[in-house]
This record gives structure tokens, sequence and C-alpha cells, in this order.
């Protein structure tokens, strides 16, 4: 198996681009955020860089409504526009991304095509 890498912004352009900074989360590199969207909605994406691997997962008023964890992780873009979240993933036999809207609602796109 290739080495690969996730491509992770820093710290400053979560803040830039979203409002929110990465908290620790249990092991080493992982790190999260939670973003507050419309209606009692949020959005909680764990990030691990080490172990290529994101959870994105999005409640109301606290009640779990969608779970995606997605290994083979190699980068995530964010933006101050729409989509606002783009993560990019490769495994040895598919590639694809997920793009997260936050605003004016959320919306999740998972695009997995084989390789």
């Amino acid at each position: 198996m290739a080495y690969r890498q996730f491509i992770v912004p820093t710290d400053h352009d979560f803040v830039t681009s979203l409002g929110v900074i990465p908290e620790a989360r249990g092991e080493d590199g992982v790190r999260g955020i939670v973003i507050p969207a419309t209606d009692g909605f949020e959005v909680d994406l764990t990030i691990d860089p080490l172990g290529l691997s994101v959870v994105l997962s999005v409640t109301r008023n606290t009640s779990e409504i969608m779970r995606i964890i997605r290994e083979g992780a190699t980068a995530l873009r964010l933006a101050p526009t729409s989509p606002e979240i783009v993560i990019e993933f490769t495994t040895d036999d598919t590639a694809g991304r997920i793009e997260v809207t936050l605003r004016p609602f959320i919306y999740v796109a998972e695009t997995t095509l084989l390789g």
C-alpha cells in the first residue's frame, strides 16, 4: 500500500472560514469542531490526520440524524461559500468526496466511485 497524506487546514483556517477553533479529541492529533447551523442543527466533524479518517455527524436538538465515517481521507478543504467543507478520500478501490453546505441549510453530498 502506498503512503498517503491527509492534508488538513490550520486552526487559523478553521477560524477564518467557519468561525470555530478545533479542539483536541482523545488520541494524538485527533481534533474536532462543532458548527452550529440553522433551526437547532449542528455539524460535528472529527478529524484524524494520522488515521486518515473523518467522522461527520449532523444533529438536531441533540438527536443525531446522520453519521458518515470515512477512511482514506486525503484532503479537507474549507471555503467561506458553499460548499463550506469538502473532504476528499482515496482507498485502493475507491475515490470520492463529501461536500458539506452549512447555510442557508445543511446539505451533505457524498460521491464514491470505483477506482
